[in-house]
């Protein structure tokens, strides 16, 4: 039997809990999520607010500008909020300003334009 405050008692202690704190961190590292997974989830909040948050602390990529107007297009009701189709419009403005790029971001703005118009008609409904 061990008795409580030996050194055999003491050491396996600190044994736990470096076991524990190693779990905590991996866990902790684990839980960092991505945008792929807010995309695969389909969580457009949480898209926006990571992209955000990067826009905020770095150059973001031109590709996560897609996806950022691509989670603006699709975050929310759009019958109470229109802007949300506005920010994904400026955001393609934005990057048909570059030199090279993408031609397809016409369409994509197109067709943000034209759902724009529906759901405004819709409301005047």
């Amino acid at each position: 039997m061990i008795r409580p405050g030996s050194a055999l008692s003491k050491a396996k202690q600190k044994q736990q809990m470096t076991v524990g704190l190693n779990t905590l961190i991996k866990q902790a590292e684990n839980k960092i999520p991505e945008l792929k997974d807010y995309i695969n989830k389909r969580d457009w909040v949480g898209a926006v607010a990571f992209l955000e948050n990067e826009k905020s602390f770095s150059n973001i990529k031109p590709e996560n500008h897609q996806w950022l107007a691509y989670a603006y297009f699709h975050n929310g009701d759009y019958k109470y909020n229109i802007n949300l189709s506005r920010k994904a419009i400026q955001i393609y403005d934005d990057l048909m300003k570059e030199k090279e790029y993408n031609k397809d971001y016409h369409v994509y703005k197109v067709f943000l334009l034209f759902k724009s118009y529906q759901i405004s008609t819709n409301i005047l409904q």
